[in-house]
């Protein structure tokens, strides 16, 4: 708890009882290593720059929904998205320039 404390720059206040569900869940129930939920507030801060555990509780459930329960585990996970969105806009790419080179109205591709 100290360090999760630390983490988020929540010195010694208490945490609310919704807070302390979320951190029995990460830590009791799900059994999250420390270094998943780091991954989280980083992505939480990066994304909307201030502390919110109920963001990083979506962040953490969608990964634990997805069997991703390590840092690398996740980055993997992100890599293989951003392949597939490089590839989906490679392929319309192709299809626009078919299009064209065949003289078909753009008009077609919706």
């Amino acid at each position: 708890m100290y360090k999760l404390r630390r983490l988020c720059g929540m010195g010694d206040r208490a945490f609310t009882a919704k807070e302390e569900q979320y951190i029995g869940d990460w830590f009791l129930e799900k059994d999250l290593p420390f270094e998943l939920i780091q991954h989280a507030y980083d992505i939480m801060i990066n994304s909307i720059g201030e502390v919110k555990l109920s963001y990083m509780n979506k962040i953490l459930a969608r990964w634990h929904k997805d069997g991703l329960n390590s840092v690398q585990a996740v980055e993997n996970a992100e890599n293989e998205k951003k392949e597939d969105i490089s590839m989906g806009s490679l392929l319309l790419a192709i299809i626009y320039v078919c299009f064209i080179s065949l003289g078909l109205p753009d008009s077609l591709l919706g």
